[in-house]
């Protein structure tokens, strides 16, 4: 009989592999979840969701921020990343019983708890790094989820590049 514990740690073993796989170009070939990515995002919704050291001002000033995700450049809040290198997953819910998704997924908080798979882009600095430097989960309708410091942003997309109206950034 397998333990939380156990059950916790194959799951992480899963997971490690599955990034171990993006990072061989497995999950890489996923070309056309990429392609419907791209693009420049505004925050349509924040809620405030935990603790987080960010102030609401600093939080309200990132969600101004939006997002740009493309080949060449990945932004978020005031994370700039040259050429990075993507990933993505897919986690089943609900978990087995006696298990419980970590808090860096949306559903830990009620976020839209009757999905039964949470897809996920990994955004890594470099191809050989194992562990992703951000996490965005991606909704069917187009919207991406970002957890960061106690909070929950919603973006929705308002153009497939992501140059800005009259800025060219």
């Amino acid at each position: 009989m397998m333990t939380s514990m156990s059950r916790w740690l194959v799951s992480l073993a899963a997971f490690a592999l599955c990034v171990a796989c993006a990072q061989a170009g497995g999950l890489a070939a996923d070309a056309q979840l990429l392609s419907s990515v791209y693009g420049r995002y505004e925050v349509s919704t924040l809620r405030k969701v935990g603790g987080g050291i960010s102030t609401d001002e600093q939080a309200a000033r990132w969600s101004g921020m939006g997002a740009c995700i493309s080949a060449g450049l990945f932004q978020i809040r005031t994370t700039r990343i040259p050429n990075p290198w993507f990933g993505v997953e897919d986690v089943k819910v609900p978990m087995p019983d006696g298990e419980v998704l970590s808090p860096d997924f949306t559903i830990f908080y009620g976020v839209m708890p009757d999905r039964k798979s949470v897809r996920r882009l990994l955004v890594f600095e470099r191809k050989s790094e194992r562990d992703p430097y951000e996490r965005l989960e991606v909704l069917d309708d187009g919207r991406l989820l970002d957890v960061y410091d106690g909070r929950i942003y919603l973006l929705r997309k308002v153009s497939s590049t992501c140059t800005k109206p009259g800025n060219g950034s």
